[in-house]
């Protein structure tokens, strides 16, 4: 038994959005997502992001997908 089988990960497409209304804080979040997928890799997931440039507020906005990494 592998240590993330308690997650079911099934098509998981635009599983959360994240938005800042600081570029500050977007770049933070931007710069914190290798930390985490390094602390992920032991459970065999992986965190994808994927940047939406938004017109309305908030304006630094995130896609982000967990997938597993093996």
């Amino acid at each position: 038994m592998k240590a993330y089988d308690f997650i079911k990960l099934i098509k998981i497409e635009d599983l959360i959005e994240i938005g800042f209304n600081d570029s500050y804080y977007s770049e933070g979040f931007k710069e914190g997502i290798p930390i985490i997928n390094s602390l992920l890799k032991k459970y065999g997931l992986k965190i994808h992001t994927r940047f939406i440039d938004a017109i309305s507020e908030p304006e630094y906005r995130w896609h982000i997908k967990i997938e597993r990494s093996e």
